[in-house]
């Protein structure tokens, strides 16, 4: 029964928190409390280029934009991609641009 609350709950309203209590409560049965945090997540995956970084991060961004539309979290990676090609004073000066030279 909680597999199916929590399927309903990840398909209805993922970021509610009635569903990382119900997958905590899942994750309980049948375990001690020591072992409640469950399985490590999978590894990340390897990302040896900016390119790699900004490809990922225009995954997460699409999703985050699909599936929740409320989040920072698409306008942050956003501006962060943005970021990864410019050097330290370009970056500066956008953040602060008032400054004295």
């Amino acid at each position: 029964m909680l597999d199916a609350l929590e399927r309903h709950l990840a398909q209805t309203d993922p970021s509610s928190v009635a569903l990382l209590l119900v997958t905590q409560a899942r994750l309980l049965v049948g375990k001690s409390l020591v072992e409640a945090p469950g399985p490590p997540p999978p590894p990340a995956p390897i990302l040896r280029e900016r390119a790699d970084m900004a490809a990922q991060m225009r995954a997460i961004e699409a999703w985050y934009r699909r599936n929740e539309p409320t989040s920072p979290i698409p306008v942050l990676l956003a501006r962060a991609r943005v970021s990864l090609d410019r050097d330290f004073e370009t970056l500066v000066a956008e953040l602060l641009p008032n400054r004295q030279k």
